[in-house]
């Protein structure tokens, strides 16, 4: 494990930490988002004889924590961390993940021979999987598995057709032959009485939808939509760490964009675009009649835009740096100039 968790220090320069309970042994890298300072956002945690390894964030933890201080169960609720922790040991697996709201992959050791690694309804967090050396092994890149030892870094020639007519190998397979993925809205279930490794669908989007279609569909109008969507993003307002804006000039930014200072969710709200330095290609004015309309509009707002200009060179050292991060090829020819977003942020 000590050789291991430096391959995953980007992920979270935050702190480290390894824990062991019977023949569960998790590894963690923390990226501080909410409770920065709290001893009980601390992972992974081990407790009772459990383990818990989180990535992501919990949007309806403070709903939750009352739900099982009413049942009974005293939790302090600074963290997601602490309040999903109790949450597995309230409710069991299932119990939990038709409760929580979230972007998350999560590996949970109960204690009694049950280890469970999940992800989220869309797949926003990454968890891979393999096995090697009489052993399973799971991390959030999958260079972490490569370097276990006994995972082969083959290609997964059986997938190489998939992968040339979508760009990126779907379903639980990746492109490498000894690692998979778990599928969103599922979790792993492996038992170890008997060794048996066994997906199970929590969430299906094609069920949702139909019942969603069935049932409140036709009662949602334009107004009810907009109330839906300002509550999801408002939602997503909890973090404790600085939050900004990744600006594209495109409808999906500007949506929520508009939406957080329509909201007064933030009183200084940075805003980040990356710009083609090619003046043919570039999408700044679609930015700046956005900036435009939101001064505007909110005179009050505190509105900061932050402007990168990125350059063929720079384009293909962000794409050579994401494929080491990916692990596999980049699939969205726009990801180099995320990247370069997220860098500027960051600074």
């Amino acid at each position: 494990m000590a050789r291991l968790l430096p391959l995953l220090r980007h992920r979270g320069p935050d702190g480290s930490g390894a824990e062991q309970a019977g023949p569960a042994c998790f590894g963690h890298t923390r990226l501080a988002i909410i409770g920065l300072d709290s001893p009980h956002a601390a992972q992974p945690v081990n407790k009772g004889g459990r383990l818990l390894s989180f990535n992501g964030e919990i949007y309806n933890f403070s709903t939750l924590k009352e739900e099982l201080i009413r049942e009974g169960v005293a939790t302090s609720g600074e963290s997601d961390t602490e309040v999903l922790f109790a949450c597995l040991e309230h409710w069991g697996m299932e119990g939990t993940l038709k409760r929580i709201d979230g972007m998350f992959a999560f590996a949970y050791w109960d204690g009694n021979g049950n280890f469970y690694l999940a992800r989220d309804r869309l797949g926003e967090k990454p968890c891979f999987w393999a096995l090697a050396n009489d052993r399973f092994w799971f991390a959030s890149e999958m260079k972490v598995l490569l370097a276990v030892g006994g995972v082969a870094n083959a290609p997964n020639l059986s997938r190489i057709d998939d992968y040339f007519y979508t760009g990126m190998v779907n379903g639980s397979d990746t492109i490498y032959r000894d690692i998979k993925e778990v599928d969103p809205g599922h979790f792993i279930h492996v038992t170890l009485h008997d060794g048996q490794i066994r997906p199970v669908v929590y969430w299906d989007l094609v069920s949702e939808a139909t019942q969603y279609e069935a049932t409140q569909a036709p009662s949602l109008d334009v107004g009810a939509f907009q109330a839906q969507l300002d509550l999801a993003i408002a939602s997503r307002n909890l973090s404790d760490a600085k939050l900004g804006v990744l600006l594209s000039g495109g409808i999906d930014s500007n949506t929520v964009a508009e939406s957080i200072v329509s909201q007064g969710l933030r009183r200084e709200i940075p805003f980040y675009f990356s710009d083609n330095d090619q003046p043919e290609l570039s999408e700044r004015r679609y930015v700046d009649i956005l900036m435009e309309f939101l001064s505007e509009r909110y005179p009050m707002a505190d509105l900061k835009l932050n402007v990168q200009s990125i350059g063929f060179e720079t384009f293909l050292a962000n794409l050579e740096k994401l494929i080491w991060h990916f692990d596999e090829p980049v699939v969205f020819q726009n990801s180099p100039f995320l990247a370069g977003l997220c860098s500027m942020a960051r600074a």
